[in-house]
């Protein structure tokens, strides 16, 4: 190591500890500090950033503070080390006794995001300092839930109704619950550690209060061991009478179809289940009436003439396989105003033409002046979508029911979400495309189905 490095970790103190792997060596000429009993390392290059430092720090005591009301006290607090990560994805690590947090965070511009701070510090109790269960994901998700419990305390209330959205939305197409426990290949696991956990875990909240207490407790009586498994967490919610994450029921699908003069109101479940429904008059009067889903009654049917607007379990009471499908709204044809996370208005117009143009085509309507002015200039991307066109289109009884489009500008990619109901199987299933752009957005250069 060059002399002029300083090693602050790992001393030997830290060696105590017992590594499940290699630890990071880290050295550099950093600044050391005691704030609010933390012991707090930052590049002396960040001298300047104390006050951006003394912030996160208020932040961490108070999340630590809110822990320790019901997780057992640590020997210490952590060491808080700011450091440079390799790219800015990545915000923060949890090691023994050690949160490492990307020296980003003290740039004057950054806006500290107390989720994440939350998160990392409930990795102490769920991680490599506490108990980990067998699959990573739910060790995730739960240090996930324990961040949003903490949220909740300091009553963020629209901050957790976006944060729950983007969640839902990260989840669409998960079909079957009990595959958080193995994971679902081709897809990345980060749907179902920050995402899905905690959407169980919360749905389980609505029917019990007490479920946050309930894994204090199991991390208490568990907490001599280095490893635990998701059915050890499934026996001790059942035992004391709570719900349970995993089950084998295929998460249901309740869409909104519509004909000339009738609107349908469609569930893809087999078990009983009870789902508010919100209809909005012309005069913007709404109405609540509760549906009851089962295999012999999966479909109810009204009259559009009285009907401005319906929206399907406003408050998500249900977990299901999709909610790009939950709105309908009286002669709006599009399926990107479907769904419960996407405002149209947000989104550049070309792309929203870009998007509908090809969603249209491979629907088989009206787009030929599309595809004749594409074939002109990219017989490339026209071949492509005709490929992709025809796998869509095999699908038995292939119904579009909803979609949702986001343009990453710094690519100049268009990722299309849409989910379809297969009448014959009575199910429905996601997939994704994405759309590839000239820079200055004046024609599209090729597609790519990414999953069906």
């Amino acid at each position: 190591m060059p002399s002029k490095y300083k090693l602050i970790y790992p001393l030997p103190a830290d060696l105590k500890n017992k590594y499940y792997y290699s630890p990071p060596i880290i050295a550099g000429n950093f600044k050391q500090n005691m704030i609010k009993g933390f012991d707090v390392y930052n590049l002396t290059k960040h001298n300047g950033s104390q006050i951006k430092i003394d912030s996160i720090l208020d932040v961490l005591d108070d999340v630590y503070a809110f822990y320790l009301k019901k997780f057992p006290n640590k020997k210490s607090k952590p060491k808080i080390i700011f450091v440079p990560f390799k790219g800015e994805k990545l915000l923060g690590r949890t090691l023994e006794d050690v949160i490492l947090l990307n020296s980003v965070m003290l740039r004057k511009t950054y806006k500290i995001q107390k989720r994440l701070l939350a998160h990392e510090m409930a990795h102490l109790w769920w991680g490599n300092n506490g108990i980990k269960f067998e699959n990573s994901s739910i060790t995730e998700g739960i240090a996930e839930f324990m961040a949003i419990q903490y949220m909740k305390h300091k009553k963020e209330s629209a901050y957790l109704e976006t944060l729950m959205n983007q969640k839902y939305y990260h989840c669409e197409g998960i079909t079957d619950k009990s595959k958080v426990e193995k994971g679902i290949k081709n897809k990345p696991s980060f749907l179902y550690s920050y995402d899905f956990i905690p959407i169980l875990l919360e749905r389980i909240e609505l029917d019990n209060q007490n479920i946050y207490n309930l894994i204090s407790l199991f991390y208490k009586q568990n907490s001599s061991k280095c490893y635990v498994n998701i059915a050890d967490l499934e026996v001790f919610l059942k035992a004391n009478k709570s719900k349970t994450l995993i089950d084998s029921n295929l998460l249901p699908d309740y869409f909104i179809t519509e004909d000339i003069d009738s609107v349908y109101i469609n569930a893809t479940t087999e078990i009983d289940q009870f789902v508010d429904v919100d209809f909005t008059d012309f005069s913007k009067a709404t109405k609540r009436i509760t549906l009851r889903f089962s295999k012999v009654k999966y479909r109810y049917s009204y009259s559009k003439q009285l009907i401005k607007k319906i929206t399907i379990d406003n408050d998500f009471k249900t977990i299901q396989l999709s909610r790009l499908n939950d709105v309908w709204v009286y002669n709006d044809v599009s399926l990107f105003t479907k769904n419960r996370y996407f405002i149209k208005e947000e989104i550049n117009d070309t792309v929203i033409k870009y998007a509908t143009d090809v969603l249209n085509y491979i629907m088989d309507k009206d787009s030929d002046d599309f595809i004749t002015n594409l074939c002109n200039v990219n017989i490339y991307f026209k071949s492509n979508l005709n490929i992709i066109k025809e796998k869509i289109l095999s699908k038995e009884g292939f119904i579009p029911t909803g979609a949702s489009v986001y343009y990453r500008k710094n690519k100049n990619e268009i990722y299309l979400k849409v989910v379809y109901y297969s009448k014959s199987k009575n199910e429905s299933k996601v997939f994704f495309m994405k759309l590839y752009l000239f820079e200055n957005l004046n024609n599209l250069v090729n597609i790519k189905l990414s999953a069906l």
